[in-house]
């Protein structure tokens, strides 16, 4: 009896109550939080939270770049649509393509805008930061998913790879490198050093 009234008066665990499915309630609120935002860092597959107003600072500080940026009156892609769509009825009419491959690069041209965002670069030293200790720099991305010519470039990338992989000096990532490090013998007066390139842009 006494176990019984023990039992009773425990807290019975819900299924709803694990702590998994806290972390996502707790995801979801952060989501739907406007005076943040949530990216992915530039590197180290960490997470990174800013305030809104920091994000947008600076993205428009990039953006204000006119050496990198130009702003458009209006979308281009009704100009560039026919002239793709031109390109892909020439290529099928010649044989290059085939018609389930004309049908598939037409059917999302012009379906969705272009979208430029950030990914911050909390790895760089602090004092180096857009605004020191406060604001990083970002990596800017402009994503090209189901744009007009992103099935275009899907396409073409399919078909480069096999070729591009065959390059001698062709390196998939660091573990290939390490890979092929491990089997070169380096002579006992070589010197080892690494070179790194300057950004292609200014963040």
């Amino acid at each position: 009896k006494g176990n019984d009234r023990l039992q009773e008066n425990l807290p019975h665990p819900h299924p709803t109550q694990h702590p998994w499915l806290h972390n996502t309630k707790a995801l979801q609120e952060l989501k739907r939080n406007k005076e943040i935002v949530i990216k992915p860092a530039d590197k180290g597959s960490v997470v990174v939270i800013m305030d809104r107003e920091q994000y947008v600072w600076e993205a428009n500080r990039q953006l204000s770049k006119t050496e990198h940026y130009q702003r458009l009156d209006k979308p281009i892609f009704p100009d560039t649509v026919p002239k793709i769509k031109i390109i892909l009825d020439d290529l099928v009419k010649e044989n290059f393509i085939k018609n389930k491959q004309w049908k598939y690069l037409h059917e999302t041209i012009g379906s969705r805008p272009r979208q430029f965002y950030l990914l911050p670069k909390i790895q760089k030293e602090p004092t180096t930061w857009s605004v020191p200790h406060r604001i990083p720099p970002g990596r800017p991305i402009v994503s090209d998913c189901e744009s007009d010519s992103y099935r275009i470039a899907e396409f073409i990338e399919y078909h480069l790879n096999p070729i591009s992989n065959k390059h001698p000096s062709y390196i998939k990532d660091t573990y290939d490198f390490i890979n092929i490090i491990r089997q070169t013998r380096i002579p006992l007066e070589a010197f080892l050093f690494t070179i790194d390139r300057q950004p292609l842009h200014k963040y």
